[in-house]
């Protein structure tokens, strides 16, 4: 999941809401899980403290504390790159030592974001006509220190161990969301933006894709509606960001757990069972914490603890949730209606690859038919490996259980015992190992870099060859609590001009080098990686915001997804996967059942992904009210799970209320499946030529994963295949 924070209306969409962040399970079930679980996101972050901003146009350098517009001061700049920095490149994240330090750092940096804001509203036309550029070097720094404390306050919201902390984190994350609807909404910057498009001075071409994105997102969220529309949006947008902030904080809080009789915990892997002793009363405390939820779910027996489990589960986030979306569904479609747009669905969508909900509605039909012959074979072999007399036997509670034991029994392959291959510190390193073989970079663990937690660990990423710095990343990959629960990719610092880009890991793995992980794990490990390196390579941006992953929504996911690929290769398994208790590289015969066994149930797999995707579209797609109680939401649930789904849904329960995605991401889960398209597409180039190619790996890394959001999607991705994507390879995939 690639993670972002609140949504933010001054710059284009793909600033819009750790993960998500995005958010990125990757098997059948594990994707379902992590994927329907909360957003922490918005991907803005920290401006150093107190320093002049210095930047650079094609000709001039502008030195700009808040005036507009700046100073001009002459530069000879190298035609060969976009931009010039007055400042060698330095990193700009530093965690405060106490929650009063960071209210000091964040409410300065507000002050300044809201200087810059205050000045382009006061400012006449003729000043900017004279240089069009400086209203864009104007609107850079804004976004930088927009970024910066947006970001930081969604992390320390999602991580950060103190309770002050992340009480101040949350009050941050609201005035820095108001903000960023402030200069959303301002007439006079997109005036004056609209001056620099027609004004001819502009010839740089990202320059130019970056005023055509802004304009279209002004026009969009409706800065050139009369005043009395624009401030109707303003009060609706305001309290939209607040209800997603209380959706997610009510996802946040929401633990549950069951006390379960030992016996009760049959055919659990052993570890699991140390590390989930008995307490005092003799029970055994299991939670519905994703490390726990799982394993719990897979390998248990008794059907009974696994059916109070499943709906103790699907029931996080009621009741409390339910008014919550009940009133932001209402609200979005009151917003796109104000808008001109036919529903929310449409507003949102007409910023991506797939323009709008009819097109996307198509997409789910076209991946559901493909799939359907396969979903009902794979529920044909569970319900006979099961004893079930056919698929509509199965209940829900079991098809994490039954599609194990299909792989056990019909593909050779046994993921408790795999697990011994997969100890958590190999498998970090091993990542990593290939991950700088494929790249062509090198990982350089910190030492002396401050973080906020002892858990956490810090990296350098460098060219190989050259041993140019890159950026740098942050592993905060173990449970702790009050912890964002899941797994997730965070962006802190994005790589423009002077400032080197930051990232984090933050994961829910178990703690220990020798602890053992299940390989759908090692999967997600490799899928979050994806997006963090994606971040990373996207940096040296003349404008912040085509910097990092700032590309179409839809595409977000296409390069963690193909990175998956990689947890399945023979080269690259046999380098980490050995076990500790008898030194034994994994065999090529697992290796071949792990290939093999990963077709099982993809069927299933796929349609389930399409039921939450028709989900998050259906409830934006309707009029205003006709969701008008919490039982209308459970009812649209319903509605998707028999239409689309490989079981319905279990009375009772209530899987809307803790599908996190129905916040940030919004109507746009589709994407997971739009953008595996287009990664498996990616990925028989790879195939092509093998996987550890360096030209390959190369075009790559330079063609898609640098562009950042400097290019439309479809543009860097046919530049790459030397063609437009096609479906062939999704095609093949549910074939296999």
């Amino acid at each position: 999941m690639h993670s972002r924070i609140l949504q933010c209306h001054y710059s284009p969409p793909s600033t819009n809401a750790p993960a998500t962040k995005r958010k990125a399970p990757v098997d059948p079930f594990n994707r379902l899980m992590i994927s329907s679980l909360t957003i922490f996101g918005h991907r803005l972050v920290r401006i150093a403290p107190d320093r002049p901003f210095f930047h650079c146009s094609t000709s001039k350098i502008y030195k700009t504390p808040v005036s507009w517009p700046p100073r001009l001061l002459p530069l000879r700049l190298n035609p060969d790159r976009a931009y010039l920095s007055t400042m060698s490149a330095h990193y700009d994240f530093k965690p405060p030592a106490s929650a009063e330090e960071y209210k000091n750092q964040w409410t300065s940096s507000f002050e300044k974001c809201k200087s810059i804001l205050e000045s382009i509203e006061s400012s006449s036309s003729a000043k900017d006509e004279e240089d069009p550029q400086a209203i864009l070097e104007t609107l850079n720094s804004f976004a930088v220190i927009h970024q910066a404390g947006s970001s930081d306050a969604g992390l320390f919201v999602a991580v950060h161990p103190d309770k002050e902390m992340r009480d101040e984190a949350e009050k941050a994350k609201k005035e820095w969301s108001k903000l960023g609807t402030d200069i959303g909404m301002s007439r006079k910057a997109f005036e004056a933006v609209k001056r620099c498009q027609t004004s001819g001075q502009v010839k740089d071409k990202r320059t130019n894709f970056w005023i055509e994105k802004m304009l279209k997102a002004y026009k969009r969220d409706g800065v050139d509606k009369d005043d009395e529309t624009r401030a109707k949006v303003k009060k609706l947008r305001e309290e939209i960001d607040s209800l997603l902030i209380q959706f997610d904080k009510n996802l946040a809080d929401d633990s549950r757990h069951i006390f379960f009789k030992p016996e009760q915990l049959e055919g659990l892997p052993e570890d699991y069972l140390k590390a989930h002793p008995a307490d005092d009363s003799g029970k055994v405390k299991i939670t519905t914490n994703y490390p726990d939820y799982v394993p719990f779910m897979r390998y248990c027996k008794d059907s009974s603890a696994k059916e109070e489990l499943y709906n103790t589960y699907m029931c996080r986030g009621h009741p409390q949730n339910g008014p919550v979306l009940v009133d932001m569904f209402n609200k979005r479609h009151e917003l796109a209606s104000l808008l001109g747009f036919k529903n929310h669905a449409d507003h949102k969508l007409s910023k991506e690859m797939v323009e709008n909900g009819a097109n996307v509605q198509e997409f789910i039909d076209k991946i559901s038919s493909l799939a359907d012959e396969r979903m009902h074979r794979d529920l044909k072999e569970m319900a006979e490996v099961g004893g079930y007399p056919d698929e509509k036997s199965i209940p829900p509670w079991e098809h994490q259980y039954l599609f194990n034991k299909v792989k056990t029994e019909r593909y050779a392959f046994d993921p408790s015992e795999a697990r011994h291959y997969f100890p958590f510190g190999r498998v970090r390193d091993g990542l990593m190992a290939s991950m700088q073989k494929l790249f062509g970079v090198k990982f350089e663990k910190c030492s002396n870099v401050p973080v906020w937690h002892p858990d956490v660990t810090a990296y350098e990423l460098k060219d190989a060859k050259s041993g140019q710095l890159i950026g740098r990343f942050y592993l905060d990959l173990h449970p702790r609590d009050n912890k964002y629960k899941h797994a997730a990719e965070f962006d802190i610092r994005y790589g423009s001009r002077d400032i080197l880009p930051e990232s984090a890991l933050v994961c829910n793995f178990v703690q220990g080098d020798d602890a053992l992980m299940e390989h759908s794990e090692v999967q997600t490990f490799f899928h979050e990686f994806g997006h963090l390196l994606h971040h990373l390579f996207a940096s040296g941006q003349q404008w912040v915001e085509l910097a990092g992953i700032t590309c179409d929504w839809d595409f977000v996911e296409a390069p963690s997804q193909m990175l998956e690929e990689w947890s399945y290769d023979p080269e690259t398994l046999k380098s980490f996967a050995i076990s500790n208790n008898t030194g034994e590289t994994i065999s090529d015969d697992m290796i071949k059942a792990l290939r093999h066994s990963r077709t099982a149930s993809r069927g299933v797999q796929v349609r389930r992904q399409m039921s939450l995707a028709a989900l998050s579209l259906y409830v934006h797609q309707l009029d205003k009210n006709t969701i008008a109680n919490p039982e209308d939401v459970d009812k649209a649930a319903q509605h998707n799970d028999s239409a689309y789904g490989p079981h319905d849904t279990v009375p009772g329960t209530h899987f809307a209320y803790a599908f996190g995605h129905l916040g940030g991401y919004s109507t746009a889960y589709y994407c997971y499946m739009w953008s595996q398209v287009i990664a498996l597409d990616l990925f028989d180039q790879f195939k092509k030529n093998g996987l550890y190619d360096p030209q390959t790996a190369q075009a790559y890394r330079t063609k898609v994963l640098a562009a950042g959001g400097q290019d439309n999607a479809k543009s860097f991705v046919a530049e790459f295949l030397g063609r437009q994507y096609s479906f062939d390879a999704m095609q093949a995939y549910l074939d296999e």
